[in-house]
């Protein structure tokens, strides 16, 4: 359990620090509205990510993206 813990958290830092995080155009980071279900929070209306690759020297053929859409009630 821990071993998977730290693998996570090092995957984190190297995403957060090889790539950019860019909001989507169609994301309203002003009116972000949380919906909670369960325990868990989650955007109401989604909020769509974009990777963009800081580090040239990465092999990387093309920019990743990824985007996350929540259930609409």
């Amino acid at each position: 359990m821990r071993f998977a813990e730290m693998e996570y958290k090092m995957t984190l830092v190297r995403v957060l620090r090889e790539f950019s995080i860019v909001f989507g155009p169609d994301s309203e980071i002003e009116d972000l509205t949380v919906e909670q279900q369960s325990f868990l929070m989650h955007p109401k209306n989604g909020v769509q990510i974009k990777l963009d690759n800081d580090n040239p020297n990465l092999l990387i053929e093309e920019q990743s993206s990824v985007n996350y859409y929540s259930k609409s009630a």
